[in-house]
């Protein structure tokens, strides 16, 4: 349990901790009071439905609030294949667009890779999984995808091939 989200017994602890909490913002709306612990929420909510999927194994997840790049990594148990997931909290109905994250040879996309990579390493995979997954993200080769949450319900993948989208 973190912030009153039950978490899926199959996730590895969040990276900032089971006991981490985002702080509220001051302010009177309760929207923006509430951003930082709703998108937190969103975040947990968001690994325990991939860590549902079938052949997916969530190895990263939980950054405290303002940490840069993926919110979720997850593996294709089966495959290898890597998906880096962003969760994009919204209070009214709006659709998102890829993350900035995303964006081709931006620091932010190498450091979500890289972070991908050492909890790949770090994780209970198989070696042949772990090898085919490192090696997928060596050349390149992964899913990225903008999921939207509260009221925005939408998700933005993108397929990147050799470090581009394809």
């Amino acid at each position: 349990m973190s912030n009153g989200v039950p978490l899926d017994p199959r996730l590895p602890d969040p990276v900032a901790g089971l006991e981490y909490t985002p702080k509220t913002l001051g302010s009177s709306n309760p929207n923006i009071a509430n951003s930082q612990v709703n998108g937190y929420v969103g975040e947990l909510k968001l690994a325990n439905d991939i860590a549902a999927f079938p052949n997916q194994t969530v190895v990263r997840y939980g950054d405290a609030i303002g940490t840069h790049g993926a919110d979720v990594v997850s593996v294709n148990s089966a495959t290898g294949e890597v998906t880096l997931w962003d969760n994009k909290y919204r209070s009214s109905a709006q659709s998102v667009p890829s993350s900035p994250t995303f964006t081709p040879g931006s620091n932010a996309l190498d450091g979500a890779v890289s972070d991908a990579q050492t909890a790949i390493r770090n994780s209970n995979l198989p070696d042949s999984v772990k090898q085919q997954a490192i090696q997928n993200l060596r050349d390149g080769n992964f899913n990225a995808n903008t999921v939207g949450s509260g009221a925005a319900k939408n998700s933005t993948p993108v397929r990147f091939c050799g470090n581009n989208p394809c």
